[in-house]
């Protein structure tokens, strides 16, 4: 009976890692696994700051996948669970867990562009944010320095300007130069709004504008930061990006979109021409306003001068002025009574002092005399006084009855052709009537007549 002698032809044992060593070896050196194209569906997708790690997996099996940070970079899109992508990439082993993996150097969405799929997700955030909603600043109808934020070579410039020179001299520009293609592109583009919004007080609008292109030509416009750079900007902003087909985020943003360059500065001008023309027309309407104004203006004061009030004032004042003449004359014939009275009141007097001795009459003249002066004094103050109160009051009536008080308080003087109107007999029905009020006349017709009876 033979026995098994284990050490007999004995083959060496590998470790673990001789072998995975080996395996890897064998992956990296099979020119099939060095570029693969692989097909799948995105799962545990997590973003880091640096390298990336997730799978790719159908329905019968998963592949571990790492892409690192320098080809990730380049990726447009964001990454989501469940989104199927197309990879390109080597297939090596990890030794240290002794998986394979593959290491990705290209993705794409399957189905459609990285680029056009990464601004239709930005699209979506910002529609989600409500910035698209915001409202948009006026463009101003007549700037006088615009802002242009472009290439400083290259035919969008030259149209600009072109193009603001022939609709009107007058409104000047300011270059910006940047960039506008390429990954720096869009901080150059930011930096220059910075610059701007120093000396927003120099400017009334910004063109920011670029020719056409591709969409990666175009894609330095679609970026969050610039489009949050226009969103902030004080000024309103005038997008001129690519051909009329081409859509960006800086467009979707901006105050107002434009087709072409030449687009843009034609709306961001009103031609000279035109503007000429306006002052004309505000300056002809205004002309005719102003005559128009003064001759109502002067009708009202032909009318206001036809008032009985200025052509038949006398006539309204004269039985006023007659009282205060009789109570003039009045106040003289009472004035020369009462003078008279005490003329001979002092005659009496002197006579009485005659029949007495001269000493005794002389001292009883001068203390009568005094009394007698004392009490004209007070006498002529008081019938002064009460005159002047007299007067006063017949000011005062006088003041009353002027028709303009009465149309101060609202009361309405009546008027047939000029004529005051005080009694129902003077007019007939449908007879015109003008009545004056405190500010203005009312031109009536007479459609009934009451008595006081009937009322």
């Amino acid at each position: 009976m033979k026995t098994h002698n284990p050490n007999a032809h004995a083959q060496p044992y590998l470790t673990p890692g001789a072998l995975t060593e080996y395996i890897k070896r064998k992956f990296d050196n099979d020119p099939h696994l060095q570029q693969v194209h692989v097909v799948g569906e995105i799962s545990n997708y997590r973003p880091r700051a640096t390298h990336q790690y997730f799978s790719l997996k159908d329905e019968r099996a998963v592949i571990n996948v790492v892409m690192f940070k320098s080809a990730f970079s380049k990726v447009k899109f964001k990454l989501e669970d469940g989104m199927k992508v197309r990879a390109i990439g080597r297939v090596s082993v990890f030794e240290k867990s002794g998986q394979y993996q593959l290491y990705i150097d290209h993705l794409e969405p399957d189905g459609i562009g990285s680029l056009y799929l990464a601004f239709e997700q930005i699209k979506e955030k910002f529609l989600k944010a409500g910035l698209f909603d915001l409202p948009k600043k006026p463009i101003p109808k007549y700037p006088q320095n615009i802002a242009v934020i472009t290439s400083e070579s290259g035919s969008v410039i030259h149209d600009i300007r072109t193009t603001l020179y022939r609709r009107n001299p007058l409104v000047q520009y300011h270059l910006f130069p940047t960039k506008v293609q390429g990954d720096d592109a869009p901080d150059l583009i930011i930096e220059q709004f910075k610059n701007i919004e120093k000396q927003t007080e120099r400017y009334d609008l910004v063109i920011l504008a670029r020719g056409g292109g591709s969409i990666e030509d175009l894609w330095a416009f679609n970026n969050e930061s610039l489009a949050m750079a226009i969103i902030n900007c004080s000024l309103p902003v005038i997008t001129s990006i690519g051909h009329e087909t081409d859509t960006t985020l800086a467009d979707l943003v901006s105050d107002c979109r434009a087709a072409t360059p030449t687009a843009a500065a034609e709306i961001a001008t009103t031609p000279l021409n035109d503007i000429l023309l306006q002052l004309s027309n505000a300056a002809y309407h205004l002309t005719s306003t102003l005559h128009h104004q003064i001759s109502q203006y002067n009708q009202k004061l032909q009318h206001i001068q036809q008032h009985p009030l200025f052509t038949q004032r006398d006539q309204l004042l004269a039985p006023y002025l007659q009282r205060l003449d009789m109570a003039n004359e009045r106040l003289s014939i009472s004035s020369q009574l009462r003078y008279q009275n005490e003329v001979t009141k002092l005659e009496q007097y002197r006579y009485r002092l005659q029949s007495q001795s001269m000493q005794q009459m002389m001292q009883q003249s001068g203390i009568r005399l005094k009394q007698y002066c004392q009490l004209m004094d007070t006498t002529f103050n008081n019938i002064i006084k009460l005159k002047t109160q007299k007067m006063t009051g017949l000011k005062q009536i006088i003041t009353a009855y002027d028709p303009n008080q009465y149309l101060q308080r609202g009361y309405a003087m009546v008027l047939s052709e000029g004529q005051v109107v005080t009694s129902i007999q003077q007019v007939a029905q449908e007879q015109r009537l003008n009545i004056q009020l405190k500010d203005g006349y009312l031109d009536v017709e007479v459609k009934s007549i009451l008595s006081q009876d009937e009322k």
